[in-house]
């Protein structure tokens, strides 16, 4: 949920259509699933689509198709806080992106949640929840709305998963 792990480039060719530029547009994987179908001239399933079309930032038309973000990944990496079997550890957490903020929200009680502002700290050392309470709270309340409206599952209780170590011999 760091940016090391959600800020990646993305290349589109569209001869005709998309230029080569710039953006800072919030994109997320499952806006890729509308932009395909708009880009194709194809009938929207009749589902909802939980990601924006692209097409209108392909085109040029528009700088951003929203002006907010969030990310919800509710589940261990599968070593369960064991830093030394895996260096980037992810427990469960949601994450909001807002402008230049950040919010991570972790879901176990002894991670607090954190707020970064990328614009002055793309390495994320610099936690400010407790000197910019107004942006914690908006960024929390409106992840509040976005979990809601998305019926997310939440970690309920935290479990201890055993690690099974190889058995295997290693030359």
């Amino acid at each position: 949920m760091y940016e090391g792990g959600v800020r990646v480039p993305t290349m589109v060719l569209w001869p005709g259509v998309a230029t080569a530029r710039r953006t800072k547009a919030l994109v997320d994987i499952i806006d890729w699933y509308p932009t395909v179908i708009e880009a194709a001239g194809a009938k929207p399933p009749p589902h909802k689509l939980d990601g924006k079309s692209l097409v209108p930032i392909l085109k040029g038309d528009a700088e951003s198709v929203r002006d907010i973000m969030h990310m919800d990944v509710p589940v261990y990496d599968g070593s369960r806080g064991r830093v030394e079997l895996n260096p980037f550890f992810q427990s469960p957490a949601s994450v909001g992106f807002r402008g230049r903020y950040k919010y991570l929200r972790n879901y176990e009680p002894d991670r607090p949640d954190e707020l970064f502002d990328l614009k002055a700290d793309i390495g994320e050392s610099n936690n400010l929840a407790e000197s910019k309470p107004e942006v914690l709270k908006e960024m929390s309340t409106s992840m509040d709305k976005w979990l809601a409206d998305n019926e997310a599952v939440l970690p309920t209780e935290l479990t201890e998963q055993p690690v099974k170590k190889s058995t295997k011999k290693t030359k």
